[in-house]
């Protein structure tokens, strides 16, 4: 038979492993939601900062290109890295300033 300081230990020990178990739960716990937060942090910059990426990623290299949504880009690359549809090379029809000099119509 357990003697009274015996069983009061072994009580303790139990009680010391709940605690020691919680603390490794919450420990833990802590350490997953700072890695959850830091991995937001990381997507919630990267995607503020695309344009900068895309600025590093292609370079300065200016070859025109138009997308689908009317927009020109300075190359393939930037099309691409934005998200948008290429559409064809060279300048889009809506960024094309007329010439002053081709005008057809002449002042009088």
């Amino acid at each position: 038979m357990l003697s009274y300081r015996d069983k009061l230990n072994q009580k303790q020990l139990i009680s010391n492993r709940r605690r020691f178990t919680i603390l490794v739960i919450v420990w833990k716990s802590r350490h997953f939601l700072s890695l959850i937060t830091l991995i937001l942090s990381i997507v919630a910059w990267a995607s503020a900062k695309s344009k900068l990426f895309c600025e590093i990623a292609c370079g300065s290299h200016y070859v025109p290109v138009c997308a689908t949504n009317g927009q020109t880009y300075d190359n393939r690359c930037f099309c691409d890295c934005r998200g948008a549809t290429f559409a064809h090379n060279g300048v889009c029809k809506s960024d094309v300033q007329p010439n002053e000099e081709d005008s057809t119509t002449q002042a009088e």
